[in-house]
Formats: structure tokens, sequence, C-alpha cells
């Protein structure tokens, strides 16, 4: 009961007019906030900062989660439940299909990593996948035009070299080289078409030419117009409102003057 007494303490401030719940950006309990606020939360690597949210499509969050666990069906993985399976990569023929063989080893697989790192202008000497995936992760300083399409791009590629490989496992053969290719551009481009990326140099040049996005956003130009206070006429008052709310909360004035002002 004292624990509990505790956490209601820490997360309320006693005001005159009543209590308020400072975990809720307005105020109101709730018990998903209680439950957010008192849950035990890890810290979060970089991996789940950069597969989850930002514009990535959420079966591509939930594909990279599964292939950074090692969750995903290959062979190499099944292989640890005593279950083996002949099996040969679907994209070069040439070797066991092993996830790191296929997703990043393979000469296919090579091809489209080096032809993006080409367009970024990345130099990425990995040795594992993983390590790829952290290389393009820290491409970039954060926040940027070019680390938003790192991160993305990395997980695309990924995605697609997985329906790839099971379109040559289950289907009528793998896509060439060409066609993988092509299909990132095309999702890079859908993706960025759902959001507001502006032109913060001519180092982002380079996306237009590539084809990953139409246009960068021009802001619009903002333009003060002064409005001038009317005084009401002699005898009387006006009385000028005005209020704003966001997540910090609601907040309101008022100016009541005479005909002096």
């Amino acid at each position: 009961m004292q624990q509990i007494r505790d956490f209601v303490d820490d997360n309320t401030e006693v005001v005159p007019d009543g209590i308020i719940w400072t975990p809720d950006p307005y105020s109101e309990f709730s018990l998903s906030s209680a439950h957010e606020a008192m849950r035990y939360k890890a810290a979060s690597c970089l991996s789940s900062k950069c597969i989850w949210g930002g514009g990535i499509p959420s079966k591509v969050s939930l594909f990279m989660w599964r292939l950074l666990r090692a969750f995903l069906p290959f062979p190499d993985v099944i292989k640890r439940f005593n279950v083996c399976l002949p099996s040969v990569c679907a994209l070069c023929h040439q070797a066991s299909a092993e996830l790191e063989h296929c997703l990043y080893q393979c000469n296919f697989s090579k091809h489209v990593w080096r032809h993006f790192q080409g367009i970024f202008g990345a130099t990425i000497g990995a040795s594992s996948l993983r390590t790829e995936c952290h290389a393009w992760w820290l491409l970039a300083p954060p926040g940027s035009v070019v680390d938003w399409y790192a991160k993305l791009v990395s997980c695309l590629i990924l995605w697609h070299l997985w329906c790839s490989y099971n379109q040559g496992v289950y289907g009528d053969g793998s896509h060439s080289v060409s066609q993988t290719l092509s299909r990132i551009k095309q999702d890079l481009f859908l993706v960025a078409s759902t959001r507001t990326i502006r032109r913060l140099g001519p180092g982002n040049d380079f996306l237009l030419t590539a084809g990953f996005l139409r246009r960068f956003h021009t802001p619009p130009i903002m333009v003060t117009i002064w409005v001038k206070w009317m005084t009401p006429p002699s005898g009387r008052l006006k009385l000028n409102t005005d209020a704003t709310y966001g997540a910090a909360g609601v907040a309101g004035g008022a100016c009541l003057r005479d005909s002096r002002g």
C-alpha cells in the first residue's frame, strides 16, 4: 500500500481547484496512463529506434523485428528445432539457404546493397548483416533528411530481398536484380510521398536525381497582417477573447476595454 501511495504522490499535483494527474498531457487520469507510468521500461537499443515508426510500413517493421531476432523461417533457423531441410539459395543457386547468406552474402544481395551504397556515397565494409544495418542507421546526422532515408532504405532492401527469396522458393522464380531495385525505389517514392520532406541543403539533391521523391516541400511564406483595434462607442465596452490548445494543455484569455482603450 505504501508503494501505491508513493506512486500517487509522485504523479499528482495538488492545485487550489483540484488534483492534476501529471502523466497525462490533459491532466486526466486513465488506466492506460497509469499503466504506462508504472510499467518497467528497459533501455531502448539502436535497432528499436530505427525499425519502428518514422514512416516505415508496419509490416516491414515487424519483418525487421523477426529478422534481427533470427525468427524468419530460413532452413538454418528451423534447424535449431531439429528439423533439417534440403535447401539451396533461391537467389543465386550456389550456396545453402541461410539467413545471413541470402540477405547479405549472396551475389544477388551484394549487388542490391552496393547499388544503394553508391547512390548515398557510402563506403560500408561490414562483415555481417547486423553490422551493415548499424552502418546505415548511423550513416547521417540524426534528424536529417538523409538519416531518415538511410533508415528506410536498409529496411526496404531487406524486405524486398526476403520477398524475392520467397518468390524463388514458392513461386515461379525469384525477381531479377533490376526488378528488385525497381521495387525498392518505388516503395521509397511512395513512402516519401506521405511525408513532408524539406531541402536542407545541396547535399540532399541526389534524392531527386535518384527518383526517391518528386520534389521537396516548400514552406509557405508567412505574411504578417496588422489588425487595428477599433474602439467601441462612448459608454460601451468591447470584449476581445482568444484561446489555444495543444499537447501541453489549454489556455485562454480575454481583454475588456472601453472607448478609451
